[in-house]
């Protein structure tokens, strides 16, 4: 009785992981959510107080819809360099995986609308990454001006510059 039950087990779990790849089902891993800061050109912050000001929005088949749910950060520093001000957003990469949404706006407050272009899922070759078990981040730019990664900081932050 015990080694039939062993091989049901090893047969089941066997499946499920089989299952667990599957390229149309069980794969759709939301991607990362998307660290960031706006910094002005000359190093200093672009925002005294974030949740107030800023407005994440993007625009599909004419319809605008705004994305609340950015919020502020607590980021762990390997050097010398804090940021203030660190926001994330989980619903920016995952609308850029999953729905082909690719481009999004800042409003600022000031009345600026900036854009921040955001490449989440698959390869341009068309293959999925990570086996079709999930949509990783391709590349971003702020503004027309691809950001860059701070990796001293815990999780890495994409420091969007304002011009």
């Amino acid at each position: 009785m015990i080694p039939i039950m062993r091989k049901f087990i090893l047969a089941s779990t066997l499946v499920v992981m089989a299952m667990a790849c599957n390229k149309k089902k069980f794969c759709d891993t939301n991607p990362a959510p998307y660290y960031f800061t706006i910094m002005r050109a000359d190093g200093t912050p672009y925002f005294s107080n974030t949740k107030d000001t800023l407005q994440i929005f993007y625009i599909k088949d004419g319809d605008t819809t705004y994305l609340n749910d950015y919020h502020d950060v607590g980021i762990f520093s390997w050097d010398t360099t804090v940021y203030k001000f660190i926001m994330s957003t989980r619903l920016a990469p995952v609308r850029s995986a999953m729905e082909e949404v690719k481009r999004f706006y800042f409003r600022m407050p000031d009345g600026d609308v900036d854009t921040l272009d955001l490449n989440y899922g698959y390869n341009a070759d068309g293959a999925p990454s990570c086996n079709g078990c999930c949509r990783p981040y391709i590349s971003s730019a702020y503004n027309g001006i691809a950001p860059t990664l701070d990796e001293h900081t815990m999780p890495p932050v994409w420091v969007l510059i304002k011009k």
